[in-house]
């Protein structure tokens, strides 16, 4: 006996209508700060597609700073590798009868 094993293709639904163009959102911020002053974007824009943009640049925002600590990491091993006094490691004499101020 033998099976067919091949798949039917998948289908899409028949309300599904395509696409004309593509969708957009446009986020305006307050000058150079984190605060959003609005939004903007086509005319096919939906809540669907504001939640999987947020959600995106989320995952984005958070690969970012992970190799800013990375590359923060990296930055300092090579520091320590060269040798390089950093202020806490300076040795200051200070002379007879001086002071250091500050901590």
């Amino acid at each position: 006996m033998t099976e067919n094993t091949e798949q039917p293709k998948p289908t899409l639904h028949p309300l599904y209508v395509p696409a004309q163009a593509d969708t957009w959102i446009k986020v305006e911020f307050v000058g150079n700060t984190p605060v959003v002053a609005g939004y903007g974007g086509s005319s096919d824009l939906t809540p669907y597609h504001m939640l999987a943009a947020a959600e995106d640049m989320k995952r984005k925002a958070f690969q970012m700073m992970q190799f800013a600590e990375i590359e923060e990491a990296k930055a300092r091993q090579k520091q320590e590798a060269m040798g390089i006094q950093t202020p806490g490691d300076v040795k200051v004499e200070l002379p007879p009868g001086g002071f250091k101020v500050g901590g």
